[in-house]
């Protein structure tokens, strides 16, 4: 598993889009972890998440990375 930082300008929402990442297809594999830095309404937000799946093709998903309990 591999922890990724990454900065845009973009809004929270479109990087949480199915897909946003697919560019990065040969860097990511699922579970991997993205910390990223962005616009959300015009103020800057972080936000962790971690990826879902990485097909071969398709759409790459994320979710927002939740702590468990326990």
């Amino acid at each position: 598993i591999s922890t990724f930082l990454y900065a845009t300008d973009d809004a929270a929402a479109t990087v949480e889009t199915a897909g946003y990442f697919n560019n990065a297809r040969h860097l990511l594999s699922k579970g991997d972890v993205i910390i990223a830095s962005m616009v959300n309404g015009g103020t800057p937000v972080l936000k962790h998440y971690i990826a879902t799946a990485v097909p071969a093709t398709g759409n790459i998903t994320i979710a927002i990375a939740a702590t468990a309990a326990g």
